[in-house]
C-alpha cells in the first residue's frame, strides 16, 4: 500500500488560522472595552457637564422684585456695599445710566436713583434684571482620577476656569472688562462625586448639586 502523500493528511492550518483570527480580534476589542469601561474615569467633556450643572447661572444686577420697574429707579445700597453695584458702574461709566445718590439721613441708607436710557430700559430682563452672561466652564485643567472599581460614592477633585457666556452686545465694551470672567476667564476648584446617576457637584455642606 502505498502511503498517502503529507499534505493531503494534515488538516490546512494555515485556512484554520486565517478564519479563526477575526473572531479572536473581536473578542480582544470586546474585553479591552469592558476592561476600560470599568477601570476609566469620565471624560473631560462628561466633567465639564457636571461642573455646568452646578454653576450655571446668571450675573445680573437684581432687585428682590425684578419686574418691569418704574423711572427713574430708586435703590437703597445695602449698608456693606461701598460704591455701586459693579454692573450699574459699568453702564453707568459706558453711558446707559445716569445714577444720582443720596443719603437719607433717617435711616442713614444711601439711596441710589437710577435712569436708563430709553434704549437701556429695553434691556431690563424680566424675572433677573440688567444681566451681562451667563457663568459656563471654559476649560477643564486638572484632576485627580476616580479609583479602578468604578462604584457609587467615589470622589473627584477638579481645577477649571469659567467664563461667561450668551454676553449681550451692550455689555461686549471695554467698560466691562472688570467683571469676572467676562474678560478673562477665572480659575476655580469643585469636588465631584460619583452617583447612581453620574458625577455630580458636591456642594459646601456635603450635599449633591
Amino acid at each position: 500500500m502505498k502511503d498517502k502523500p503529507l499534505e493531503k493528511i494534515l488538516p490546512d492550518y494555515r485556512a484554520w488560522t486565517i478564519a479563526i483570527l477575526p473572531s479572536v480580534a473581536i473578542l480582544i476589542v470586546a474585553v479591552a472595552s469592558v476592561l476600560s469601561g470599568c477601570s476609566a474615569g469620565p471624560s473631560k467633556g462628561q466633567i465639564a457637564n457636571a461642573i455646568n450643572e452646578a454653576i450655571k447661572e446668571k450675573i445680573c444686577f437684581s432687585l428682590q422684585d425684578n419686574s418691569i420697574p418704574t423711572w427713574p429707579l430708586r435703590v437703597g445700597r445695602p449698608e456693606a456695599q461701598i460704591g455701586l453695584d459693579p454692573i450699574l458702574a459699568d453702564m453707568q461709566a459706558a453711558g446707559y445710566l445716569k445714577i444720582a445718590s443720596s443719603v437719607d439721613y433717617t435711616t442713614a441708607v444711601r439711596i441710589d436713583v437710577i435712569t436708563p436710557t430709553e434704549k437701556a430700559k429695553g434691556w431690563w430682563n424680566v424675572p433677573d434684571g440688567f444681566c451681562v452672561g451667563t457663568k459656563a466652564v471654559a476649560d477643564v485643567e486638572e484632576w485627580t482620577e476616580p479609583g479602578a472599581s468604578g462604584s457609587s460614592g467615589q470622589m473627584m477633585q477638579v481645577k477649571y476656569t469659567w467664563h461667561l457666556t450668551d454676553v449681550p452686545s451692550w455689555a461686549q465694551r471695554a467698560e466691562f472688562k472688570d467683571i469676572p470672567g467676562l474678560a478673562t476667564p477665572v480659575s476655580d476648584t469643585i469636588q465631584l462625586q460619583k452617583t447612581n446617576k453620574g458625577w455630580k457637584a458636591v456642594l459646601p455642606l456635603g450635599g449633591l448639586q
